[in-house]
């Protein structure tokens, strides 16, 4: 974006200039076209300072040593922050990383993309960034984790040099989170899926084993049962001669006696 006359040298963005182009354009909105019935024109000077602070998207602009000088009203919201707290200060004086997450790269990943905007002139757009913000001190002063989806854009003056860097966000952390959800319970249902074919795998086992168990069982009091049966038959003929036997060793054992008896008379 290239402005047509240099911005004021104050911390706000210019309030009286006649032509510059507003970035609250986003895919599928068209830009804002000014005329002289716009808002806050007197005459027929629009009041830009007015019409940036609530265009309908979060913005913050950034001089190229990274102080604040104008912040959107959305922005404000997004960031539970004041405007009268956060302007004239450094950008990462307002928002720190999160000092109870030592894995965050909030500020290390957003000072690289403002760099490269101040190297290259061009706009820098970053891929989802977890950048968590501090809560106001009256709620504790703690951080929240959000997610946010940025785009960097210069300001261009007409020497080419770089007036401003514009810090245009979209918060994500909704739709991140309801992602993460979604994973997660996918990732569950997986799990379920695979305890119950684990399940049902071992219910099959049990289930051959217990029929394995039940045949061996049936095959065992069968083969027992032929062989009670084979067995009767030998063993009646052997009770019969043992029978047969002890009738014979009576009788012997009469003729015996008898035979002694006649002898002793």
């Amino acid at each position: 974006m290239v402005i047509g006359a240099p911005w004021p040298p104050d911390t706000s963005i210019g309030c009286r200039l006649r032509s510059v182009a507003i970035p609250v354009a986003s895919p599928g909105v068209p830009l804002l076209v000014l005329s002289s019935n716009v808002m806050g024109t007197h005459n027929g000077i629009v009041d830009f300072r007015a019409l940036f602070e609530s265009a309908p998207g979060c913005y913050l602009v950034l001089r190229p040593d990274l102080t604040i000088v104008a912040v959107s009203d959305a922005y404000l919201r997004a960031t539970m922050t004041r405007r009268e707290d956060i302007l004239g200060h450094h950008l990462f004086e307002v928002f720190p990383d999160n000092p109870g997450d030592p894995d965050a790269t909030g500020v290390a990943n957003l000072n690289a993309s403002l760099q490269r905007v101040l190297n290259t002139s061009t706009a820098d757009t970053m891929p989802v960034q977890k950048y968590d913000i501090r809560r106001p001190e009256a709620n504790g002063g703690t951080f929240e984790a959000r997610y946010w989806s940025p785009v960097n854009s210069p300001v261009i003056r007409p020497d080419c040099t770089i007036a401003y860097i514009i810090h245009r966000v979209e918060d994500v952390t909704e739709f991140v989170l309801l992602k993460r959800r979604d994973e997660q319970q996918a990732e569950m249902n997986e799990e379920l899926r695979r305890r119950a074919m684990k399940m049902g795998a071992e219910v099959y086992l049990r289930a051959k084993e217990r029929d394995a168990a039940e045949a061996e069982n049936r095959a065992k009091n069968d083969f027992l049962a032929m062989l009670g049966h084979e067995l009767r038959n030998p063993l009646a003929a052997i009770a019969a001669a043992s029978r047969v036997l002890t009738i014979c060793s009576r009788r012997a054992a009469s003729r015996a006696a008898r035979f002694t008896y006649r002898s002793i008379r």
